[in-house]
């Protein structure tokens, strides 16, 4: 464990929040399989159901994340994280016995808000308790196991499903939750300062509170984005990167049969991306030298990532051909170079944030992300009907590459004075 990837597991309470954080990922995938099963195959609904589903699962983050951050950097976050899960496994539990959809919806938008408090609160956790040269280790790791338990967790729930039937995943996720919640109990106790000015002494304390307002901290997370340089064209980036993936995502087994790619081989490429985002999470937490300029490593992964985006259009529109071999290999960088672009940021958001304001600036970000997800869909599909699977994997490209080939030629303007200023993330005493 001597490597800057796995320092930080070193580090007493960032293995708990792994560890926590791993059992609960694993539970969130399986959760997915079940739904779509539960709706699909065993009320036998269709494809509107199914939308509805998943935008009842995306519309609390892009919404309520933001407005619900405001209290994450209020509340003590050990507490808060406790709370969250355990109002998630009643509501899975609530899951075993909903017998319709209709009753359905309202217990996954529940589950979906409570999971917009968790995610910020467990970001500002990090911020509190991993020292500033561990922070790339800490998200790499994090990366890593999103990017393993989206792999993982489906083959599983899939195997699982037809011997136990959906809802029995229901009741593995409760206890993998509960399981969750036994290591985020052993987290430390975060003492929270205000969010405005600091009151001179303790009998300003009240007043400090009375100036405070919800609104006024919810708009201070939008301020801080759009006034440091670094962040405002980071999160630029990665919400348009992310909008562009999902532009052409759903359209890729299309692209694949117009290859002449059978089902095993649509398989093989799903596999392969997920292979490349584990593989570049991991060589991003172990050679974190990037850090001196993170953004620079996301403009340059940018452009390889659009490039190769231009090659797989370029064999939708039948101008070249490859056999599946090295179309596994183009997609296996294709994932690599996305995980590549995702740490950096994360080290960014980490470091250029002050520790009161991590969760409102970490929940607008998952926020512009989310939106960017949920509206591509619709707009890739109805350019692919209107142009060819081909043009849309092509043109989101020749964008992805065309906006990061601008951001390395402006970087000196982007950093401005950064040079002068020192990250905002300090050590940390939570061994």
């Amino acid at each position: 464990m001597s490597s800057p990837l796995f320092v930080p597991l070193k580090n007493r309470s960032y293995r708990m929040l792994w560890t926590g954080d791993l059992l609960s990922s694993f539970g969130n995938w399986l959760d997915l399989t079940a739904l779509i099963v539960l709706l699909v195959y065993h009320w036998q609904l269709g494809p509107n159901e199914t939308a509805i589903l998943m935008l009842t699962l995306g519309v609390p983050m892009v919404f309520l994340g933001p407005m619900l951050s405001v209290y994450v950097d209020r509340l003590p976050l050990r507490g808060l994280m406790l709370i969250c899960i355990g109002i998630r496994v009643l509501l899975i539990t609530g899951l075993l016995f909903v017998p319709n959809f209709y009753l359905l919806l309202p217990l996954v938008f529940l589950r979906s808000a409570i999971g917009t408090l968790f995610f910020p609160a467990r970001q500002a956790m990090i911020r509190h308790i991993v020292p500033l040269e561990q922070i790339p280790g800490a998200i790499s790791l994090g990366q890593m196991t999103m990017s393993l338990t989206m792999i993982v967790a489906p083959a599983i729930g899939g195997a699982l499903v037809t011997v136990i039937g959906p809802r029995s995943l229901f009741g593995i996720e409760a206890v993998l939750m509960a399981l969750s919640l036994l290591f985020i109990w052993q987290l430390p106790t975060i003492p929270r300062k205000q969010t405005s000015a600091q009151p001179a002494s303790i009998d300003d304390t009240e007043a400090v509170q009375a100036k405070r307002s919800f609104w006024n901290d919810l708009k201070e997370g939008f301020a801080h984005i759009f006034t440091v340089r670094i962040l405002t064209v980071g999160l630029t980036l990665i919400t348009i990167g992310m909008f562009l993936v999902y532009l052409y995502d759903g359209l890729l087994a299309i692209w694949a049969k117009e290859q002449g790619i059978v089902e095993s081989g649509y398989g093989t490429l799903m596999s392969v991306i997920g292979v490349g985002s584990v593989t570049g999470a991991l060589l991003a937490g172990q050679f974190p030298r990037w850090r001196k300029s993170p953004l620079t490593l996301i403009a340059i992964v940018g452009m390889l990532a659009g490039g190769l985006n231009m090659l797989i259009g370029l064999g939708g529109l039948h101008v070249v051909q490859f056999p599946l071999v090295i179309w596994a290999i183009i997609f296996l960088f294709f994932g690599l170079f996305g995980a590549a672009a995702t740490v950096p940021f994360g080290y960014i958001l980490q470091t250029e944030t002050p520790k009161e304001l991590i969760g409102r600036v970490s929940s607008v970000s998952s926020s512009m992300q989310s939106a960017a997800t949920l509206l591509a869909p619709t707009i890739g599909a109805t350019f692919a009907n209107l142009y060819g699977t081909g043009s849309v994997f092509f043109g989101s490209g020749a964008f992805m590459l065309v906006l990061a080939l601008l951001t390395l030629l402006l970087m000196r303007l982007i950093k401005g004075d950064q040079s002068k200023r020192t990250p905002v993330a300090t050590s940390s005493s939570y061994r």
